[in-house]
Parts: C-alpha cells; structure tokens; sequence
C-alpha cells in the first residue's frame, strides 16, 4: 500500500511537469525552480529523476515521462508519465477545456489534450522509451489528473498505478455544474462509475475552494488531506 511519502513523491512529477523546455536526463533544477518548486525542493528532485521525453503542444497539451534514479543514477521502478494540469498560458484552450468538457460534459470526447496524450504515449512506445506492455505510473495535477484518469481507464493493461490530485472525475450526477455526459464512461466499458478503480488514488485537500476539484464521481480511491486554503489549487504536501 502507498505511503503518505508515496503520494508526496508523485505529486512533485506532477508539480515539476509544469515546468517547460526538459532536457533528457538531469540538469533541470532551474526550470522546476521556475515552475514554482523551491530551490532546495527542485535540487533534490533533479538528482532523484531523470526526464526521459516531454512534450509541450500549443492545444495546452503537456506531459513529461520521467525515471527516478537512485544515488548511483541506476532506473528505480516503474516510469512515471506526469501530465500537466491547467496552464495560465494557455488561458483560452485550458480553461475552455476546464468548463465545457469537464464540468459541463464530464467527458474527455472532442478533447483535444486527450488525443495529444494519446498520441504522445503511441510515440513513447515507437521511439523505444516504453516498452508496448512495459507498466507505467501515471500522475497528474488538476486537468491533468482527469486526463490520467481517462488514460487508466481505456489503457489498464499498462498502467500500474495511477495518482491524481485536486482532479475532477466522471459522473451522471449534477455538482455545482451540472455534469451530465455518460458517453466517456460507455465508451470505456465503465457503466457503474461508483464501482472503483483500484489502480487510481485522487488525493483531494479539504479547505478551500477549487474549481474542479472533486467534480463529478471519481473512478478510483478516494482519499482526503488538509493543507492551507491557498494553496487548494496547487499541490500539496500531505499532512
């Protein structure tokens, strides 16, 4: 079973795939410090993972695949494919996407981040840095952990494990927005979305205000940690 250091290590790939222009291997330090991780913070996950591939694309689309390395640099586990969540930049693709296909829809369908993650995995596994049935963990922040989500659900074969945090999900049910759509859910063979997926764990602070976290019903694990209300929308450090 995942241990709280677990969750905090897996929500730093998440956190430092908002960070732009990875170069393969290490030496990243200083981009995961501008993607808002603190200088001691981006160090040490510099010298822990190696950036294997990352793809950034104009529709708002990012993700990094990532090794962690141990003390002599050597592979330690299962790689981890980080998916970024809603990018300030990306304004009007990325919020767009929040509004109309998450919280109105709830579905990924027309989702043009979908099609690129799919398309960015096909291409991980062409280029030889996954294997075609080697086993991947799956992150991601916000958006990008509802787009982990889909990802579980139609690739379960190959995801080992997957940990969303702050993420919406799935549902027929109403939320703040009513989010109605059950055409992602068919579509992946999932007709009961309160039956779990115990490959995915969302982990969901408590305070505050989020807009999108916890909307619509998760296909996973559900777990809850406090932090400060301010920081609802970024990633947190489990208490």
């Amino acid at each position: 079973m995942p241990t709280i250091n677990d969750y905090l290590n897996l929500a730093e790939t998440a956190f430092a795939s908002y960070a732009s222009n990875l170069r393969i291997g290490n030496g990243n330090a200083l981009e995961y410090e501008r993607a808002v991780m603190t200088k001691t913070q981006a160090t040490r996950f510099d010298a822990s993972w190696q950036v294997l591939d990352q793809q950034d694309l104009s529709n708002g689309f990012s993700a990094v695949l990532f090794q962690q390395v141990d003390q002599q640099g050597n592979p330690v586990g299962d790689k981890v494919l980080a998916i970024r969540g809603t990018e300030p930049s990306y304004w009007g693709i990325d919020y767009l996407t929040d509004v109309i296909n998450i919280a109105v829809l709830g579905t990924n369908v027309g989702m043009p981040q979908y099609s690129s993650l799919k398309s960015f995995y096909q291409t991980l596994v062409s280029q030889g840095k996954l294997g075609t049935s080697e086993q991947v963990v799956v992150t991601g922040h916000s958006l990008g952990g509802f787009l982990a989500q889909a990802f579980t659900a139609e690739h379960n074969a190959v995801v080992s494990a997957a940990y969303t945090y702050n993420a919406p999900g799935f549902s027929a049910s109403p939320g703040v927005i009513f989010n109605y759509a059950t055409q992602l859910l068919e579509f992946f063979g999932i007709t009961d979305a309160t039956i779990p997926n115990d490959k995915i764990t969302n982990i969901r602070a408590t305070e505050g205000l989020s807009a999108t976290a916890g909307l619509g019903q998760m296909v996973d694990l559900f777990r809850k940690f406090q932090s400060s209300p301010l920081l609802i929308q970024s990633i947190i450090t489990p208490l």
